[in-house]
């Protein structure tokens, strides 16, 4: 189940900084908002160095940036030149990227589910093709019509969340359990395995 975020190499983080700066310098400006969307972040990726916006995500161990994404999953972050590029405008790309998210979300908001013996889905995994699966997280509400007021969310890797109904108990509260702990433990890029009231995500 699992197979996906068995443990790879990974790059040091200075290293992955350096090569995202050359990108930044070597591609042409993409100016397409409607492809811009707010991308849930390791904490320790929230630092001077990040070349371009990036804050912590309320009082979360995670932190939000934003990105350019084309049909490939290919993720260009957005750029100190790019912010100030439309500031300047006028324009207010950080809730247009909100906008372009909440509207993917609420097309395709989740990736599979497991239903419980009343036919309802007690869990639901937020592994998503388009790799925003956790920056879901971020849209209130989105699952109130499937959960009401009380779930649980977690992401406990960087390109999977998962949100299950409160008070699970026996299999069901294994599975949900298992599914959050197996990510964080065999995943490539391991986010945090503590479980969060979802409203902590509705910040920006």
């Amino acid at each position: 189940m699992f197979e996906k975020f068995r443990k790879k190499s990974v790059v040091s983080e200075s290293s992955q900084l350096e090569t995202l700066r050359e990108v930044l310098r070597r591609n042409p400006e993409d100016n397409d908002l409607a492809k811009v969307f707010p991308q849930v972040m390791p904490l320790s990726a929230v630092s001077s160095a990040w070349p371009g916006p990036i804050e912590r995500l309320g009082d979360l161990p995670f932190g939000v940036s934003w990105a350019l994404a084309d049909p490939q999953n290919y993720f260009r972050y957005v750029s100190w030149d790019m912010s100030r590029k439309w500031e300047a405008s006028g324009t207010n790309w950080r809730g247009l990227a909100m906008e372009n998210l909440t509207e993917l979300s609420r097309r395709y908001p989740y990736a599979g589910s497991k239903k419980g013996a009343d036919g309802r889905p007690f869990v639901l995994s937020l592994l998503n093709e388009d790799s925003m699966g956790p920056s879901r997280l971020l849209v209130p509400g989105l699952f109130q019509d499937l959960f009401g007021d009380d779930y649980i969310v977690a992401i406990p890797e960087r390109t999977c969340g998962v949100a299950y109904r409160n008070g699970l108990v026996g299999e069901e509260a294994l599975l949900a359990n298992d599914l959050i702990d197996g990510c964080f433990k065999v995943g490539t890029e391991p986010m945090s395995n503590e479980r969060f009231d979802p409203k902590r995500f509705w910040v920006l």
